[in-house]
């Protein structure tokens, strides 16, 4: 088994593929290696070249299927202890995956050691290391970002890579916060490692050359939102409508109405009345719905309404000519002293394939989504709780996300996939 797998993606760059190759050897002294290249259909001779050369273990996309699936197939074959990650533009120094390992092998709670670089389009060659990222790609304080790096492959695996949301960007953010969650730290090492030649099509850069592209990395952005900027160390899951998440679902999607099931005690839809031009709020229990029709009642932009959300939801879509953010809190019905009343404990797959059949691009998020990732307490049904890859299937054209520190789902509409002009 070799010590480090040396993951990239490459696409019609077989000269800078040549010079990056060409300094492995020296930064990985000490350790052995293999080098895994994932080839997104080159024309170039970068196919013939790679087939020939030692140690190389090519997987063949055929046509540019986006970077982060580039990384992800070739993180799934990869068979070292460590694995980097890299651009094909990118000539290391000396000794830096060295360095790296040997930080990992003696420090147990580092989760990802970031190869610091230059830039060819900086003309001061300013260091670039553990830098931060928002999803509008600018660097500021926000999401940790460390372009290349180096890490345990069985920790890379346990948290599922770059993910399976992305296209273009955020996979490295992305699992520096996943390890970060597990109680990781994220390090890089105190001087240059690397110089990055940032050609204009790099396996990350070749994106604007294709239709869709712009569109497609936004909606990036948009995931590591959602996915992440709820999260905080050392803090307890959170439960309830995140009403931050809501607000930025509001703005980025141009959401005007707001609709939930589950009205309970009248919280989120008394919220939501203040933020939204129209909110309606759905609650099967007589009582709760006539406590919260006294509280909140005269809010001439709330409508509460009784009954089944299995009937009233898909009534309310019908009525509405754009889409809506909504809030699915319905579930666990039928409460009663002596537990839950077995046939019905949960709307959730009734409601989803309601908003499905519209074909709007409605916006969804879910409450306790720990009962979807896991089997529920002994008192329910599994059977009336959907798993997460049945929400998927009865969202065929959504991305599901786990929004981190909350115990809730985001459900957004899916992006076009890029595609050459």
């Amino acid at each position: 088994m070799p010590d480090l797998s040396i993951v990239m993606g490459t696409y019609n760059r077989l000269d800078c593929l040549k010079g990056c190759l060409g300094s492995l050897k020296r930064a990985c002294n000490g350790y052995n290696y293999e080098v895994v290249i994932t080839d997104g259909g080159s024309t170039d001779g970068t196919l013939d070249y790679l087939r020939s050369h030692p140690g190389v273990r090519l997987i063949e996309h055929g046509k540019p299927l986006g970077p982060v699936k580039a990384y992800n197939d070739a993180f799934a074959i990869c068979e070292g202890e460590y694995v980097a990650y890299i651009n094909d533009d990118l000539i290391l120094e000396p000794g830096a995956f060295t360095e790296a390992i040997n930080v990992l092998r003696n420090d147990p709670k580092v989760g990802v050691v970031s190869l610091p670089f230059t830039s060819e389009h900086d003309e001061k060659r300013k260091l670039i290391g553990l830098g931060t990222t928002r999803p509008d790609g600018k660097e500021s304080e926000g999401f940790p970002m460390a372009c290349f790096g180096v890490l345990r492959r069985e920790q890379g695996k346990a948290v599922n890579w770059f993910g399976p949301w992305f296209y273009h960007y955020h996979g490295d953010s992305h699992i520096c916060l996943s390890l970060q969650e597990k109680g990781l730290n994220i390090v890089a090492l105190p001087h240059k490692a690397a110089h990055h030649m940032r050609l204009n099509n790099a396996v990350r850069g070749y994106a604007w050359l294709i239709t869709g592209a712009k569109e497609r990395s936004r909606h990036d952005g948009i995931i590591l939102r959602l996915l992440w900027s709820g999260w905080q160390p050392r803090r307890e899951t959170m439960t309830g409508l995140d009403r931050l998440a809501a607000i930025d679902l509001k703005m980025i999607y141009s959401l005007d109405t707001f609709i939930e099931t589950g009205t309970y005690r009248g919280e989120s839809c008394g919220w939501a009345a203040g933020e939204f031009s129209q909110v309606y709020s759905i609650e099967s229990d007589e009582r709760r719905h006539g406590r919260v029709v006294e509280q909140l009642g005269k809010l001439k932009n709330l409508s509460l309404i009784l009954g089944d959300s299995r009937q009233k939801l898909p009534e309310i879509l019908a009525s509405l000519d754009k889409p809506a953010l909504l809030w699915l809190d319905a579930h666990l019905r039928d409460h009663t002293k002596q537990g839950w009343v077995g046939n019905d404990q949960n709307p959730l797959k009734q409601e989803l394939a309601a908003i499905a059949a519209t074909g709007k691009r409605h916006v969804v998020m879910i409450d306790d989504a720990n009962w979807i990732f896991a089997p529920p307490l002994f008192e329910h049904d599994p059977a009336q709780w959907p798993t997460l890859p049945e929400i998927e299937a009865l969202l065929p054209n959504y991305d599901v996300l786990p929004r981190h520190g909350w115990n809730m789902l985001v459900a957004i509409p899916k992006e076009g996939t890029p595609t050459w002009e």
